[in-house]
């Protein structure tokens, strides 16, 4: 089924927005549950985004949003610093998963998907 134009637009707008969230956690300007809330928010702005649980089926939403993050940084980041990033943010996911504090927030600071 093809998407309309304005969806397309939509769908290139979202991506957009996630690269730039993920630079911000490549640059240390986020913390990964702070871009997990972004991307989360974003999702949440287009209602035919696809559920980040679809890739992770055991996972929680929470859990689910933070791998798709840290599946954007491993991408987005320079080839020299990406596996001590990603290495960095699953530890990071992993000490919230176990200690319980694994909770999204509504992100106010994200980048916008319209360049804000």
């Amino acid at each position: 089924m093809f998407e309309s134009c304005a969806e397309s637009k939509g769908i290139t707008a979202r991506i957009t927005a996630k690269f730039r969230v993920a630079d911000e956690v490549i640059a240390g300007r986020l913390s990964l549950l702070q871009a997990a809330a972004a991307f989360r928010d974003l999702d949440e702005r287009w209602p035919r985004a696809v559920a980040p649980c679809s890739g992770y089926p055991n996972a929680s939403v929470e859990e689910a949003y933070c791998l798709h993050v840290i599946g954007y940084v491993e991408t987005q980041a320079p080839s020299d610093r990406a596996s001590d990033l990603t290495r960095r943010l699953h530890a990071e996911l992993d000490a919230k998963l176990q200690n319980g504090t694994l909770r999204l927030s509504h992100s106010e600071d994200a980048p916008s998907s319209d360049g804000d």
